[in-house]
């Protein structure tokens, strides 16, 4: 009897060992997995810290690139480094890269926040400044929208896409006027800088583009290629054989037609004259893939020619940017009626300009507006097209 009451004994002992040992380490397991959860979430936050502040010295300064070094923060520290990413290659927007990585007590984790330049072409209407031309009933502005002005609205005009503006309103004369902004608006924005230069485009032109130092008219054909002319000298190339930007230096204008098939920005320090239709081979509107993209950007002006050619209607397919001055047409105020212009992409200038005149029973001189955006442009852009000095943050991977 007595001997079994010992067995048991030591078997109980046993048993409590066996589970104060297994109690014990779990202890030890838990403490451990809460320190390395600790260590990790303080590194992280460390990283979290020196990628904000990089994203924040970015929106003051896109051209920033110094990063930071050894940065201590609480019992942590942080390093970033800032460079300039391109995921595709390509030269329609200027990605920046802000890799931070956090570190605390041998632990380190990173933070990677990505961000892009956007191109104007992003737009479907950007203006700098607005005058007294009026959106009215029957207006509808497809695409993204934003002017450093304020909007003139009469009416019920239709705002399809997201709509910002630095006003703290629109202006009307009375308060029966009921415009649709279907995606919002926005007031009281920051304003955003149409740019100081053409170096975006001249830069692209110079490493694997064209450059001209003259007036020149180019003609674009349904085969790929552009013809070009001055008043020296004459040639072809195909859009393929070159990176599609083309500049003209010394303020002098370029005068365009004809039909594209490939992509191309034509930027002049002048105007550029729209001499008749410019279209795509493949218009987006009715091929959503295609691959024909047209940028045409003026430091002065964008005028269409009053010409036979285009006294019925007037077809461009592209996305239009004034930096100084307006989209408009020559003698708009002039003559009779002559047609449509009929603009598949965006319009950015410097201010809204008049493409003719009306009454209350319709055009008088000049055009109609038919203004459709290019939903391509959302997310692409001509070649080397300028682009938007404040940067906008696109990912953010832990």
């Amino acid at each position: 009897m007595g001997t079994a009451i010992l067995l048991l004994a030591i078997g109980f002992l046993a048993s409590v060992g066996v589970a104060t040992l297994s109690l014990n380490g779990a202890r030890t397991d838990a403490s451990n997995a809460y320190v390395e959860a600790y260590e990790g979430h303080v590194s992280r936050d460390c990283a979290r810290t020196g990628a904000l502040l990089a994203l924040r010295h970015l929106m003051e300064d896109d051209g920033w690139r110094d990063g930071y070094s050894d940065i201590a923060l609480g019992s942590g520290t942080f390093d970033v480094v800032v460079d300039d990413f391109s995921s595709d290659g390509s030269l329609n927007y200027n990605e920046i890269r802000v890799t931070a990585q956090g570190s605390y007590d041998g632990v380190d984790e990173t933070v990677v926040a990505m961000l892009e330049r956007r191109a104007f072409s992003h737009y479907a209407y950007f203006t700098d400044y607005e005058p007294q031309i009026w959106f009215i009933t029957g207006d509808t502005i497809q695409g993204p929208v934003h002017t450093n002005g304020q909007f003139h609205i009469w009416g019920g005009p239709v705002f399809e896409g997201h709509v910002t503006t630095v006003a703290s309103d629109y202006a009307t004369w009375n308060d029966y006027h009921f415009p649709e902004f279907k995606e919002g608006i926005e007031y009281d924005v920051p304003p955003i800088e149409l740019p100081v230069d053409l170096s975006v485009p001249e830069a692209a032109a110079q490493q694997g583009g064209h450059t001209f130092y003259e007036d020149v008219s180019l003609n674009f054909t349904a085969d790929g290629m552009v013809e070009w002319t001055t008043d020296n000298a004459s040639g072809s190339w195909s859009l393929s054989s070159f990176n599609g930007t083309i500049y003209v230096d010394g303020g002098y204008d370029v005068t365009v037609e004809g039909t594209i098939d490939g992509q191309v920005t034509v930027a002049t320090e002048g105007n550029i004259l729209i001499n008749g239709d410019l279209v795509y081979k493949e218009d987006p509107t009715l091929h959503p893939d295609s691959d024909d993209f047209a940028g045409l950007v003026a430091w002065e002006s964008i005028w269409v020619v009053d010409n036979a050619a285009n006294q019925d209607g007037c077809s461009i397919h592209g996305s239009l940017m004034a930096v100084e001055g307006s989209f408009t047409v020559e003698n708009y105020e002039e003559g009779t009626p002559r047609g449509i212009l009929n603009v598949v992409g965006g319009v950015i200038q410097k201010q809204r300009g008049p493409v003719g005149t009306f009454n209350r029973y319709g055009v008088v001189t000049g055009y109609q507006k038919k203004y459709v955006y290019d939903e391509r442009l959302l997310t692409e852009s001509p070649p080397a097209f300028p682009v938007i000095d404040r940067p906008v943050l696109v990912a953010w991977i832990e």
